[in-house]
């Protein structure tokens, strides 16, 4: 009897976790600063230059994304899974937005800078 109630927890706590998991995930695929940053490294030449033409940016299920807010300022670290012509790549990005302007302050693969989509965003 106490087994059957221990492995119904657990079951359920698991089956919790999941779905929280799967929450942030679309949330974040969904955010402003993804869609951004998205933008930003479908249109980067250095990328293209080094993955083939970009084909798709999504959101890592495993990387970090991590959005901190204060007041009308928001900082978010995200990592995202893109796929080019030739090959793929995890690109991480941090962001800040102040005074509703967006910019990618570091973009990175492999720990080599991708200079072309650092900058302000329009």
């Amino acid at each position: 009897m106490k087994w059957r109630r221990f492995s119904r927890i657990v079951g359920l706590c698991l089956l919790s976790g999941a779905a929280i998991y799967f929450i942030v995930y679309w949330i974040g695929s969904r955010s402003d600063a993804f869609q951004l940053a998205s933008g930003q490294i479908t249109n980067s030449k250095e990328l293209a230059t080094e993955l083939g033409a970009i084909t798709g940016v999504r959101l890592s299920p495993f990387g970090p994304f991590d959005q901190r807010t204060v007041d009308d300022d928001q900082w978010v670290q995200l990592q995202a899974h893109v796929t080019g012509a030739s090959r793929s790549a995890e690109v991480s990005v941090s962001m800040q937005k102040r005074a509703g302007v967006w910019t990618i302050q570091e973009a990175s693969t492999q720990g080599r800078r991708i200079r072309d989509i650092e900058g302000r965003l329009p």
